[in-house]
């Protein structure tokens, strides 16, 4: 089972810098859905 880590914060800058923390983890990372909304399909 893994660890699944939703990418859901206030700016794009936060969810990417997360997501460059959490790289070397053996997880699952997804956007979240109020990140999706506001960022779009970038």
């Amino acid at each position: 089972m893994k660890l699944c880590v939703a990418l859901d914060l206030s700016t794009k800058e936060e969810c990417l810098q997360l997501a460059k923390e959490l790289k070397n983890l053996d997880i699952w990372l997804k956007v979240g859905l109020r990140a999706y909304l506001r960022d779009g399909f970038k």
